[in-house]
């Protein structure tokens, strides 16, 4: 555990035991590139940060979404940390993908 603090969002699947279809609007992939993983044989999307943004170092990944049977899944981060240039300023740095797969495979095979 590195101590990330995330937030996981469950609702009703839109399709339910169809494939899950996710539509980016304007220039989301330019900001921060979607991307799909293979994590024990099922697929998820994260979206991926910045290595290095303006504020500071990042973990790599801000989330991530996926579908199971009825239920549509989105686990995010929501840490608030000092920047480290101006500590009035705060960012999340979010998560690395050693933990989104950790609590994905926690939660999924929990169910």
């Amino acid at each position: 555990n590195d101590n990330t603090t995330v937030q996981l969002i469950e609702v009703p699947a839109e399709h339910p035991g169809q494939q899950l279809t996710l539509y980016l609007k304007g220039s989301g992939p330019g900001i921060y590139p979607w991307k799909l993983v293979t994590i024990a044989g099922s697929t998820y999307a994260v979206s991926q940060l910045p290595l290095q943004d303006k504020f500071g170092s990042t973990g790599g990944l801000s989330g991530g979404m996926w579908q199971q049977g009825n239920t549509f899944f989105s686990l995010n981060t929501n840490a608030s940390i000092p920047c480290p240039k101006e500590p009035s300023c705060y960012y999340d740095p979010g998560m690395t993908m050693e933990t989104f797969t950790d609590l994905v495979q926690h939660l999924t095979s929990s169910r």
